[in-house]
Protein backbone atom coordinates (compact mmCIF):
# COMPACT_ATOMS: atom_id res chain seq x y z
CA UNK A 1 0.00 0.00 0.00
CA UNK A 2 1.45 3.71 -1.22
CA UNK A 3 1.13 6.25 1.39
CA UNK A 4 1.07 9.93 0.60
CA UNK A 5 3.23 12.55 1.17
CA UNK A 6 0.88 14.78 2.31
CA UNK A 7 -0.97 14.96 5.75
CA UNK A 8 -1.05 16.47 9.60
CA UNK A 9 -0.81 15.46 12.61
CA UNK A 10 -1.08 16.95 16.35
CA UNK A 11 -0.46 15.54 19.66
CA UNK A 12 -0.16 17.26 22.98
CA UNK A 13 2.04 15.87 25.95
CA UNK A 14 2.08 17.12 29.40
CA UNK A 15 4.05 16.26 33.38
CA UNK A 16 4.67 18.24 36.12
CA UNK A 17 2.43 21.47 34.99
CA UNK A 18 4.53 21.74 31.62
CA UNK A 19 2.70 20.99 28.20
CA UNK A 20 4.43 21.08 24.73
CA UNK A 21 1.88 20.66 21.20
CA UNK A 22 3.21 19.64 17.88
CA UNK A 23 1.55 19.79 14.90
CA UNK A 24 3.32 18.30 12.09
CA UNK A 25 2.32 19.21 8.04
CA UNK A 26 3.56 17.31 4.94
CA UNK A 27 3.53 18.34 1.82
CA UNK A 28 5.28 16.66 -1.32
CA UNK A 29 8.62 17.22 -2.36
CA UNK A 30 10.85 15.77 -4.76
CA UNK A 31 13.78 14.48 -1.51
CA UNK A 32 13.42 14.56 2.17
CA UNK A 33 13.21 17.95 4.09
CA UNK A 34 12.63 18.79 7.50
CA UNK A 35 11.48 22.02 9.14
CA UNK A 36 11.62 22.33 13.17
CA UNK A 37 10.66 25.15 15.33
CA UNK A 38 11.18 24.81 18.59
CA UNK A 39 10.68 27.10 21.89
CA UNK A 40 13.86 29.34 22.64
CA UNK A 41 14.35 26.61 25.73
CA UNK A 42 14.10 23.62 23.84
CA UNK A 43 16.32 24.48 20.73
CA UNK A 44 19.29 22.21 21.57
CA UNK A 45 17.02 19.47 20.76
CA UNK A 46 16.58 20.35 17.51
CA UNK A 47 19.00 17.54 16.06
CA UNK A 48 17.33 14.80 17.97
CA UNK A 49 13.69 16.23 16.61
CA UNK A 50 14.86 16.16 12.96
CA UNK A 51 17.11 12.44 13.39
CA UNK A 52 13.58 11.21 14.70
CA UNK A 53 11.39 12.68 11.66
CA UNK A 54 14.10 11.21 9.22
CA UNK A 55 13.71 7.75 10.74
CA UNK A 56 9.65 7.82 10.33
CA UNK A 57 9.52 9.63 6.74
CA UNK A 58 11.20 8.64 3.43
CA UNK A 59 10.23 11.31 1.70
CA UNK A 60 8.59 15.42 1.41
CA UNK A 61 8.84 18.01 3.38
CA UNK A 62 7.84 18.36 6.59
CA UNK A 63 7.45 21.17 8.97
CA UNK A 64 7.42 21.01 13.12
CA UNK A 65 5.94 23.50 15.06
CA UNK A 66 6.61 22.97 18.57
CA UNK A 67 4.41 25.56 21.19
CA UNK A 68 5.30 25.04 25.14
CA UNK A 69 2.50 26.10 28.12
CA UNK A 70 1.70 25.15 31.29
CA UNK A 71 -0.32 26.12 34.43
CA UNK A 72 -3.46 28.52 34.42
CA UNK A 73 -1.71 30.67 30.48
CA UNK A 74 1.12 28.79 30.84
CA UNK A 75 3.84 31.66 30.49
CA UNK A 76 5.86 33.43 33.65
CA UNK A 77 7.00 36.68 33.27
CA UNK A 78 10.58 38.08 34.17
CA UNK A 79 11.61 41.43 34.55
CA UNK A 80 15.17 42.41 32.58
CA UNK A 81 16.19 44.54 35.94
CA UNK A 82 19.49 45.86 33.79
CA UNK A 83 17.70 46.89 30.67
CA UNK A 84 15.15 48.95 33.11
CA UNK A 85 17.95 50.45 34.64
CA UNK A 86 19.28 51.68 31.43
CA UNK A 87 15.97 52.79 30.21
CA UNK A 88 15.71 54.23 33.56
CA UNK A 89 18.82 56.44 33.24
CA UNK A 90 18.71 57.30 29.76
CA UNK A 91 14.93 58.72 30.50
CA UNK A 92 16.45 60.75 33.74
CA UNK A 93 18.69 62.57 30.93
CA UNK A 94 16.47 62.96 28.18
CA UNK A 95 13.75 64.64 30.60
CA UNK A 96 16.95 67.18 32.32
CA UNK A 97 18.02 67.81 28.52
CA UNK A 98 14.35 68.40 27.44
CA UNK A 99 13.53 70.51 30.88
CA UNK A 100 10.93 68.09 31.62
CA UNK A 101 9.65 68.19 35.26
CA UNK A 102 8.11 64.97 37.01
CA UNK A 103 9.45 61.62 37.67
CA UNK A 104 9.71 58.28 35.29
CA UNK A 105 5.87 55.95 35.58
CA UNK A 106 6.96 52.89 36.55
CA UNK A 107 4.36 51.68 34.60
CA UNK A 108 5.94 53.20 31.15
CA UNK A 109 9.21 52.07 32.04
CA UNK A 110 7.59 48.28 32.54
CA UNK A 111 5.95 49.16 28.88
CA UNK A 112 9.50 49.26 27.33
CA UNK A 113 10.98 46.69 25.46
CA UNK A 114 12.52 43.71 26.58
CA UNK A 115 12.01 45.35 30.15
CA UNK A 116 9.19 42.16 30.55
CA UNK A 117 9.70 39.13 29.22
CA UNK A 118 6.91 35.73 29.15
CA UNK A 119 8.21 32.16 28.69
CA UNK A 120 6.39 28.91 28.89
CA UNK A 121 7.02 27.15 31.69
CA UNK A 122 8.50 23.45 30.38
CA UNK A 123 11.77 21.40 31.52
CA UNK A 124 15.14 22.12 31.08
CA UNK A 125 16.36 20.38 27.47
CA UNK A 126 18.00 17.58 29.36
CA UNK A 127 14.59 17.05 30.81
CA UNK A 128 12.41 18.60 28.19
CA UNK A 129 13.40 15.21 25.80
CA UNK A 130 10.88 12.74 27.29
CA UNK A 131 7.92 14.88 26.95
CA UNK A 132 8.75 16.66 23.59
CA UNK A 133 9.53 12.98 22.29
CA UNK A 134 6.20 11.69 23.68
CA UNK A 135 4.38 14.59 21.79
CA UNK A 136 6.03 13.86 18.76
CA UNK A 137 5.07 10.29 18.73
CA UNK A 138 1.55 10.94 18.88
CA UNK A 139 1.71 13.88 16.36
CA UNK A 140 3.92 11.38 13.84
CA UNK A 141 1.13 8.37 14.62
CA UNK A 142 -1.55 11.15 13.34
CA UNK A 143 0.46 12.19 10.40
CA UNK A 144 1.00 8.40 9.38
CA UNK A 145 -2.48 8.09 9.61
CA UNK A 146 -3.84 11.03 7.14
CA UNK A 147 -0.95 10.15 5.00
CA UNK A 148 -2.08 6.76 4.93
CA UNK A 149 -5.91 7.35 4.11
CA UNK A 150 -4.37 10.03 1.00
CA UNK A 151 -2.75 7.19 0.22
CA UNK A 152 -5.50 4.80 -0.59
CA UNK A 153 -7.08 7.36 -2.74
CA UNK A 154 -4.54 7.38 -4.49
CA UNK A 155 -3.64 4.27 -5.17
CA UNK A 156 -7.43 3.48 -6.23
CA UNK A 157 -7.09 6.03 -8.84
CA UNK A 158 -3.59 5.06 -10.03
CA UNK A 159 -4.98 1.31 -10.36
CA UNK A 160 -7.81 2.93 -12.20
CA UNK A 161 -5.82 4.81 -14.91
CA UNK A 162 -4.14 1.60 -15.19
CA UNK A 163 -6.95 -0.24 -16.24
CA UNK A 164 -7.84 2.18 -18.62
CA UNK A 165 -4.09 1.97 -20.59
CA UNK A 166 -4.37 -1.66 -20.85
CA UNK A 167 -7.87 -1.76 -22.21
CA UNK A 168 -6.05 0.62 -24.76
CA UNK A 169 -3.10 -1.07 -25.37
CA UNK A 170 -5.65 -4.36 -26.08
CA UNK A 171 -7.33 -2.06 -28.79
CA UNK A 172 -3.92 -1.16 -30.31
CA UNK A 173 -2.83 -4.66 -30.32
CA UNK A 174 -6.05 -5.80 -32.39
CA UNK A 175 -5.24 -3.12 -34.99
CA UNK A 176 -1.61 -3.42 -35.60
CA UNK A 177 -2.58 -6.93 -36.07
CA UNK A 178 -4.95 -5.93 -39.31
CA UNK A 179 -2.14 -3.28 -40.81
CA UNK A 180 -0.45 -5.72 -42.98
CA UNK A 181 -3.41 -6.73 -44.70
CA UNK A 182 -5.00 -3.34 -44.77
CA UNK A 183 -1.60 -2.15 -46.05
CA UNK A 184 -1.67 -4.87 -48.93
CA UNK A 185 -5.45 -3.88 -49.97
CA UNK A 186 -4.17 -0.62 -50.47
CA UNK A 187 -1.02 -1.80 -52.10
CA UNK A 188 -2.80 -3.68 -54.65
CA UNK A 189 -5.43 -1.05 -55.23
CA UNK A 190 -2.40 1.89 -55.79
CA UNK A 191 -0.89 -0.48 -58.47
CA UNK A 192 -4.26 -1.53 -60.22
CA UNK A 193 -5.55 2.41 -60.63
CA UNK A 194 -1.17 2.94 -62.14
CA UNK A 195 -1.14 0.16 -64.23
CA UNK A 196 -4.22 -1.39 -65.63
CA UNK A 197 -2.45 -3.56 -68.04
CA UNK A 198 0.08 -4.91 -66.06
CA UNK A 199 0.19 -8.06 -64.00
CA UNK A 200 1.39 -7.59 -60.24
CA UNK A 201 4.00 -9.92 -59.53
CA UNK A 202 3.15 -12.04 -56.07
CA UNK A 203 6.65 -12.31 -55.23
CA UNK A 204 7.34 -8.70 -55.25
CA UNK A 205 4.36 -7.60 -53.39
CA UNK A 206 5.02 -10.40 -50.99
CA UNK A 207 8.71 -8.74 -50.21
CA UNK A 208 6.75 -4.98 -50.28
CA UNK A 209 4.11 -5.99 -47.57
CA UNK A 210 6.69 -7.99 -45.43
CA UNK A 211 8.96 -4.86 -45.72
CA UNK A 212 6.07 -2.71 -44.64
CA UNK A 213 5.12 -4.77 -41.21
CA UNK A 214 8.46 -5.30 -40.43
CA UNK A 215 9.04 -1.01 -40.26
CA UNK A 216 5.98 -0.99 -38.61
CA UNK A 217 6.02 -3.50 -36.24
CA UNK A 218 5.03 -2.21 -32.38
CA UNK A 219 5.29 -5.79 -30.69
CA UNK A 220 8.07 -4.93 -28.91
CA UNK A 221 7.08 -1.52 -27.95
CA UNK A 222 4.08 -2.67 -26.59
CA UNK A 223 5.62 -5.97 -24.64
CA UNK A 224 7.64 -3.26 -22.87
CA UNK A 225 4.77 -1.27 -21.81
CA UNK A 226 2.88 -4.27 -20.44
CA UNK A 227 6.20 -5.36 -18.67
CA UNK A 228 6.01 -1.47 -17.66
CA UNK A 229 2.40 -1.55 -16.78
CA UNK A 230 2.84 -4.90 -14.30
CA UNK A 231 5.97 -3.76 -12.57
CA UNK A 232 3.71 -0.15 -11.61
CA UNK A 233 1.07 -1.96 -10.40
CA UNK A 234 3.48 -4.30 -8.18
CA UNK A 235 4.99 -1.30 -6.83
CA UNK A 236 1.29 -0.55 -5.65
CA UNK A 237 1.63 -3.60 -3.63
CA UNK A 238 5.26 -2.99 -1.95
CA UNK A 239 4.88 -1.46 2.30
CA UNK A 240 8.15 0.35 1.49
CA UNK A 241 8.20 3.69 -0.63
CA UNK A 242 7.76 3.85 -4.45
CA UNK A 243 7.36 7.60 -5.30
CA UNK A 244 10.97 7.43 -6.88
CA UNK A 245 10.30 4.06 -8.90
CA UNK A 246 6.89 5.21 -10.11
CA UNK A 247 8.08 8.44 -11.54
CA UNK A 248 10.88 6.21 -13.38
CA UNK A 249 8.03 3.70 -14.43
CA UNK A 250 6.15 6.43 -15.77
CA UNK A 251 8.61 8.18 -17.88
CA UNK A 252 9.26 4.54 -19.35
CA UNK A 253 5.89 4.13 -20.63
CA UNK A 254 6.00 7.78 -21.99
CA UNK A 255 8.69 6.67 -23.88
CA UNK A 256 7.02 3.65 -25.25
CA UNK A 257 3.84 5.67 -26.18
CA UNK A 258 5.47 8.00 -28.06
CA UNK A 259 7.21 4.79 -29.80
CA UNK A 260 3.56 3.38 -30.78
CA UNK A 261 2.23 6.43 -31.90
CA UNK A 262 4.72 7.27 -34.00
CA UNK A 263 6.15 3.90 -35.53
CA UNK A 264 2.45 2.54 -36.52
CA UNK A 265 2.02 4.23 -39.24
CA UNK A 266 -1.56 4.17 -38.58
CA UNK A 267 -3.80 7.18 -37.87
CA UNK A 268 -5.95 5.26 -35.31
CA UNK A 269 -2.96 3.96 -33.41
CA UNK A 270 -2.09 7.65 -33.20
CA UNK A 271 -4.40 8.50 -31.64
CA UNK A 272 -5.10 5.71 -29.35
CA UNK A 273 -1.54 6.48 -28.12
CA UNK A 274 -1.96 9.72 -27.40
CA UNK A 275 -4.83 8.66 -25.20
CA UNK A 276 -1.88 6.78 -23.09
CA UNK A 277 0.02 9.87 -22.65
CA UNK A 278 -3.16 11.44 -21.61
CA UNK A 279 -3.38 8.89 -19.06
CA UNK A 280 0.50 8.93 -17.72
CA UNK A 281 0.27 12.79 -17.61
CA UNK A 282 -2.58 12.17 -14.81
CA UNK A 283 -0.99 9.57 -13.23
CA UNK A 284 2.32 11.40 -13.08
CA UNK A 285 0.64 14.72 -11.27
CA UNK A 286 -0.95 12.25 -8.50
CA UNK A 287 2.63 9.81 -8.70
CA UNK A 288 4.09 13.25 -7.52
CA UNK A 289 2.22 12.96 -4.27
CA UNK A 290 3.48 9.26 -3.33
CA UNK A 291 6.46 8.83 -1.06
Amino acid sequence: MITSMTGYGRAEAAAGGAKLVVELRSVNHRYSEFSVRLPQELSPLEPRVKQLLQQRIARGSVTAVVSAGGRDDGRSAAIDTARAAQYLAQLRALKKELGIKGGVDLRTLLALPEVVSYRAETAAPDDGWELLSAALAGALARLEQTRKREGVVLERELRGRLQRMTRTVARIEARARTRPARYRRQLQARVKDIAENCKLDPARLAQEIALFADRVDITEELVRFRSHCAAFAAALRQPRPVGRRLDFLLQELNREANTIGSKANDAAVAQLAVGLKEQIEKMREQAQNVE
